[in-house]
């Protein structure tokens, strides 16, 4: 009992700590040049923390970059640091085109002796029309396109640091946007995640108003937020940008975390706070199942995986129906 109580206190600790901090104190960055992942890339925030265990550390940019929002008119909204295939793109994001929003839920495994389970919320939003990119840095005119993303926050750390829930107040939080399938590489190749699926029932209106409040949110951040384990997390952002874009019903308060939940921390409140704003939802398939994965070397639907066709990431993956 005493060994659960010390953790139960160590938890409470870790997640209050941030809201007892100064905006100005935790959010503070140094730019230099020493922490440029991409010296060419004119987007590249090239930051070294200012605040917790990690101060002084070059903050990691090489996958997780909050969007910057480089021109919005009544037709797109085009953003800096999409990222896609290994590499950070300019992405032209279609307005009053999406066709479907997507929670998932992502178990990723455990902590403190599997008495938390460490899990994943985010967004996927599907276009009928593609999203438009082009390269963000460098001499090469790449040009591409995905019609699949995801809108995801994660905390922002340096470079080989791994997630702790005692860690908390040293990470930062930022909402990255990139293509379902580099986030399979991620999330299905790499950590071998099953991601729980579940579609939202809104109109064209709201989904596209979704896409909006998320970037705009996102943007207006920035890199400048602070983890926390109850209130600050990949969930509660989640929810948040879809408050921002659906107003909540009278009496409903923003999402926050209970220490009751933490062996089911993200999904299933999540699932709980979509109901009390009586946003409906449908359970689908895994995102598993409707993609393949594979490293340089193996064969992907009979074609050989080549590392230029993968970039920085460790893996490619595509749809099956892209495939078959």
């Amino acid at each position: 009992m005493k060994i659960w109580s010390l953790t139960l206190t160590l938890l409470v600790f870790t997640s209050l700590a941030a809201f007892a901090t100064k905006k100005d104190e935790f959010t503070t960055y140094i730019k230099t040049s020493q922490c440029a992942e991409d010296a060419a890339d004119l987007f590249d925030p090239s930051y070294a923390l200012n605040f917790g265990e990690f101060k002084g550390k070059c903050l990691d940019t090489s996958t997780v970059r909050p969007p910057v929002i480089l021109n919005h008119d009544d037709q797109i909204i085009e953003i800096a640091n999409f990222y896609h295939n290994g590499r950070f793109w300019i992405a032209r994001l279609p307005k009053n085109q999406v066709v479907t929003v997507i929670f998932q839920g992502v178990p990723f495994g455990s902590e403190l002796g599997g008495f938390v389970i460490t899990a994943h919320g985010q967004l996927r939003l599907q276009f009928s029309t593609p999203v438009e990119l082009r390269s963000q840095s460098g001499t090469d005119d790449l040009r591409g396109a995905v019609s699949d993303i995801i809108i995801s926050s994660t905390i922002t750390k340096p470079r080989g640091i791994g997630y702790s829930v005692t860690k908390g107040t040293s990470y930062g939080l930022a909402t990255r946007f990139l293509s379902t399938t580099a986030r399979s590489v991620e999330e299905v190749f790499e950590d071998q995640s099953n991601i729980h699926q579940y579609k939202l029932d809104l109109t064209p209106e709201k989904m596209n108003r979704v896409l909006l409040a998320a970037v705009i949110e996102s943007n207006n951040i920035g890199y400048f937020d602070r983890y926390g384990l109850l209130r600050n997390n990949c969930a509660t952002q989640t929810l948040d940008m879809l408050d921002a874009a659906i107003p909540r019903p009278p009496g409903v308060k923003p999402f926050k975390g209970s220490l009751l939940d933490l062996r089911d921390v993200v999904e299933k409140p999540a699932l709980e706070q979509l109901k009390l704003r009586n946003i409906k939802y449908t359970r689908i398939n895994d995102l598993n199942t409707e993609v393949l994965c594979a490293e340089p070397g193996d064969r992907l639907a009979g074609q050989l995986i080549k590392r230029a066709q993968v970039g920085k990431a460790s893996a490619v993956c595509k749809f099956k129906s892209e495939l078959f």
